[in-house]
């Protein structure tokens, strides 16, 4: 090996940049140093078209990759098909396709499954309130249980406290926490760091933290936190750390 390609291949190996690697960014652009965007807030709780809803929409939940949330309504004009019993059911949004799909008569919030196909939430059965489990992409829907299930993490047995305000949604990969102070100010916590991210003002619920902190989805009646917000009720939001 030439002393030329011995000092090449030591650069290579200090630099820790393969030749796959600088083609990518290369093409991509991406730079170590490039800067982060800024973080964002979008209205979610609109119908397709962006026609904002008649009525109020809070309890929001997200799937862990932000792209469908699921939140209850009383607005009538989300779906074109309208409802017929308002305040009664619940709307779960493509955020890459914009459509709005309804659930009829659902007590609670739907949780959804990572690819917005499955949907769970409590509705009256025959005698008592059950468990349901509906497949949004046919329409079906069966009775899966009873809600008395709880869920506790059992690794650490840790337990941490947060003065001043509430625990209201922790992000799927267990490192973040969304809490509310007095004030109704939202702010995603890092369990490692303490690091504190402002999020809005305004309600929200468990499941309302994606993947990793990317997105969270919460209500307000806030006027100012997007353009046109004219209704005077409360919509959901989704903001995103980029």
């Amino acid at each position: 090996m030439s002393k030329a390609s011995a000092m090449s291949g030591r650069a290579v190996t200090v630099s820790g940049i393969s030749l796959s690697t600088a083609l990518l960014l290369a093409f991509t652009g991406t730079t170590a140093g490039a800067a982060q965007h800024a973080p964002r807030t979008e209205r979610v709780s609109t119908a397709a078209d962006g026609t904002q809803g008649d009525g109020a929409s809070s309890a929001a939940v997200t799937t862990p990759n932000g792209r469908y949330i699921a939140f209850r309504s009383s607005a009538t004009n989300l779906v074109p098909e309208g409802v017929t019993r308002p305040g009664t059911y619940s709307c779960i949004r493509d955020l890459t396709t914009g459509e709005v799909t309804k659930i009829e008569q659902a007590l609670s919030t739907p949780r959804l499954s990572a690819d917005g196909r499955w949907a769970t939430y409590t509705d009256w059965g025959s005698r008592n309130i059950n468990v349901f489990l509906s497949d949004l992409s046919t329409g079906t829907r069966i009775r899966v249980g009873a809600p008395d299930g709880r869920e506790r993490d059992l690794r650490t047995g840790r337990v941490r406290h947060f003065p001043g305000v509430r625990v209201l949604a922790v992000s799927p990969d267990g490192q973040r926490l969304l809490t509310r102070d007095a004030d109704a100010n939202l702010t995603l916590r890092g369990l490692r760091g303490g690091r504190e991210i402002p999020v809005g003002h305004g309600r929200a619920t468990a499941g309302s933290v994606s993947a990793h902190g990317r997105s969270v989805v919460y209500s307000t009646e806030d006027a100012d936190v997007v353009p046109d917000d004219t209704n005077g009720l409360y919509d959901v939001f989704q903001w995103r750390s980029r």
